[in-house]
């Protein structure tokens, strides 16, 4: 039997963090969260009451965290990140270690639909 969690009851639930997808890959994905965003600018008619709302700048973040795994390529500020159907850039890199539990980074990107992160 393959290492997979059992799921009793509503078993249509997705469980777990992505296993493909992600960049860079450094260890173990603990975790990932993603969150979209916008700019926002509104319309007014002549008594002042929203009539339109104008959404652009399409941008968000995403925090990945690792359990890190035998040798890795640390992320560079600026290097490419892609998780949850996003790429984006990095912004940074905490480091976590204590003598209690295995060495963690936590990385910190954001992403825009009007920068091209490979250019």
């Amino acid at each position: 039997m393959a290492n997979e969690p059992i799921i009793k009851g509503d078993n249509t639930i997705v469980w777990g963090c992505p296993t493909s997808g992600v960049s860079p890959s450094i260890g173990y994905l603990q975790s990932a969260k993603r969150k979209d965003s916008c700019d926002k600018d509104y319309v007014e008619d002549a008594i002042g009451n929203r009539v339109t709302a104008v959404l652009r700048n399409f941008n968000g973040e995403l925090t990945l965290e690792f359990i890190i795994k035998g040798t890795f390529t640390e992320p560079k500020i600026g290097d490419a990140v892609t998780c949850l159907g996003k790429t984006g850039y990095c912004t940074g890199v905490d480091h976590e270690a204590n003598n209690k539990s295995p060495h963690k980074r936590i990385i910190s990107a954001e992403f825009s639909d009007t920068i091209n992160v490979g250019a």
